[in-house]
């Protein structure tokens, strides 16, 4: 941990040295980086094309499945180093699949990155 200073040392913020999985900076990522990632335009092009890829069908299939898939999720988790817009790392899901996985910190998100759904 380091501590950085502002001005003649009046301000003074503890800075945690965690990995960013959106940058790789070394910082933890906020939410307000994750909001920037769903507002990029590569998150735009990336999201209808993992949706038609999977047939708009949930891959997680969890007990409160839906089967229709409205959203997108990362496969790993963007804090565990996880790829935001390569299609590999992505698939699509049901809203109420993608909530409990993230409710669940996704804690059986495989370290690895996982073979395609389809093959286009």
């Amino acid at each position: 941990m380091h501590v950085k200073t502002s001005g003649h040392n009046l301000y003074r913020e503890v800075v945690s040295p965690r990995r960013c999985g959106f940058c790789r900076s070394g910082l933890l990522m906020d939410e307000r980086a994750k909001k920037k990632i769903y507002n990029d335009r590569r998150w735009k092009a990336v999201r209808p094309v993992v949706l038609a890829r999977d047939g708009g069908v949930c891959q997680i299939k969890l007990h409160c499945c839906r089967t229709q898939a409205t959203t997108v999720d990362h496969i790993v988790p963007l804090d565990k180093g996880g790829a935001p817009f390569d299609p590999a790392n992505l698939r699509a899901a049901c809203r109420p699949c993608n909530s409990a996985m993230a409710a669940r910190g996704n804690d059986d998100a495989p370290k690895a990155m996982p073979s395609p759904s389809r093959v286009w």
